[in-house]
């Protein structure tokens, strides 16, 4: 997923490529210029990089302070209501990084992913691609700027494909306990 700070890093690198290889391609020629804007791409490539390194090991250390009951309560707490405002998948993808079983907050999403919100639907799409992709590629045609009633028949259809999943793997543990 493309984010806003994506993009501004790859707008700053190319401004800043233009400014300091045509500054210096009037200086010592166009070759240098090239060069310049080489290295000034090298290093906003690298900056960025370590941006989301930090970035990472920062939110990575926050959630480790947190147990695994604090991680649930705020998955299940109002959006943005949790001290440092963890977003869902950020939440349910440390979850499964402590060895838990996240497929039961599968329905949270989907309810989720029905608000009023078209901002919060957005974001709640971005947890079920993160956390559960292998059932994020069956919601074809899924669009959380759509009217409310366009989504909502979506996601009933995914409830639906979910089930079936459900039901089939609870079929196979049964045949597994015989």
């Amino acid at each position: 997923m493309i984010t806003v700070f994506d993009i501004m890093s790859v707008v700053f690198t190319l401004a800043f490529m233009l400014a300091i290889g045509g500054s210096i391609s009037e200086s010592y020629g166009i070759g240098w210029g090239i060069a310049a804007a080489v290295v000034v791409a090298v290093i906003g490539i690298r900056l960025w990089k370590l941006r989301m390194k930090l970035m990472v090991n920062k939110a990575r250390k926050q959630l480790a302070e947190l147990t695994v009951d604090d991680l649930r309560q705020h998955l299940y707490s109002r959006p943005f209501s949790c001290p440092n405002g963890w977003t869902p998948n950020f939440l349910l993808m440390e979850l499964k990084a402590r060895g838990e079983d996240i497929t039961e907050h599968i329905d949270l999403i989907l309810n989720m992913m029905e608000d009023e919100s078209s901002f919060l639907r957005a974001m709640r799409r971005g947890a079920l691609y993160s956390a559960y992709p292998f059932l994020a590629y069956k919601i074809k045609g899924y669009r959380p700027e759509k009217p409310i009633e366009q989504c909502r028949e979506k996601v009933t259809e995914l409830r639906k494909i979910w089930q079936i999943a459900k039901n089939e793997g609870h079929e196979e543990k049964e045949e597994r306990k015989s």
